[in-house]
């Protein structure tokens, strides 16, 4: 609405090919806020009777454990560094397994893909490990051209399927198991 009126009113003072530009432009600028504003990362418990528990997510990951993530709001190449900045410390962190849960996102942003290559490098060569759960078959399609899915490891990339928490179990099955080894 803001950026509406801005344009109203520009239009009466600066020529009309000035006023679209500036209406285009405070429109993107609006947007860009918008999305980076809105978006949440959760982290997902998994409760003694199998279901998952939504929390704050934690100030440092822990180590010998896994940590479930959730990213909720508008996905945009925006808001990647705005994440960055919502996730849990990895400084002196061992043993370590993030999970992020991808479901539901169909498409991965270059800036995105950019950072997940540089975040999984960092926790791998800090001991930990990185594992995604319920990957879209297009997402998965460009962690693939991306390189993505032998720098993470095909084994830690599990794929969306119909049943909502399957993928988000084996996940976590095979962190428990990650973890044991490397104890």
């Amino acid at each position: 609405m803001a950026a509406g009126l801005v344009t109203f009113l520009s239009a009466l003072f600066i020529p009309l090919q000035w006023t679209i530009f500036l209406g285009a432009g405070l429109s993107m600028i609006l947007y860009i806020y918008v999305s980076t504003t809105h978006v949440k990362v959760r982290q997902l418990v998994r409760t003694q009777d199998g279901k998952y528990e939504e929390r704050d997510v934690p100030q440092v990951y822990p180590s010998n454990q896994a940590t479930v993530l959730v990213f909720e709001g508008n996905h945009f190449f925006a808001e990647v560094p705005f994440i960055e900045e919502l996730l849990p410390s990895r400084q002196d962190v061992k043993n370590a397994v993030v999970i992020l849960r991808a479901r539901h996102q169909e498409t991965v942003p270059s800036t995105a893909l950019k950072w997940l290559k540089r975040y999984t490098k960092e926790l791998h060569q800090s001991g930990n490990l990185l594992i995604l759960a319920g990957v879209e078959p297009h997402a998965m399609q460009e962690l693939d051209k991306a390189e993505l899915l032998d720098q993470i490891g095909k084994e830690n990339v599990f794929a969306s399927g119909s049943v909502l928490q399957d993928s988000l179990n084996e996940a976590l099955d095979a962190a428990e198991a990650w973890l044991k080894k490397e104890k």
